[in-house]
C-alpha cells in the first residue's frame, strides 16, 4: 500500500485522488496563544450573567 486514496466518479468517469497527508495544520492557525493584551473585553460581564441564570431559575437553589 502506498497511502491513502481516495475514489469516486466524477462526470461518469472513475477518479482515484492521493491526499497528501504531509500538512502541519489548519492555514490560519499559528500555533501561539493570544496575550491578554490580544483578548477583546467579554460580551457580557458577570453581574449580567447572574441576572440572566436568576431570571432562568438555574441558580443551585432553584432545580439544580
Amino acid at each position: 500500500m502506498d497511502g491513502l486514496r481516495i475514489n469516486g466518479v466524477e462526470f461518469g468517469r472513475l477518479y482515484t485522488t492521493t491526499p497528501s497527508l504531509d500538512a502541519k495544520g489548519v492555514d490560519f492557525y499559528d500555533g501561539s496563544e493570544e496575550s491578554a493584551a490580544d483578548m477583546e473585553a467579554p460580551v457580557v460581564k458577570p453581574e449580567q450573567a447572574l441576572i440572566v441564570t436568576e431570571i432562568l431559575g438555574l441558580s443551585r437553589g432553584r432545580g439544580c
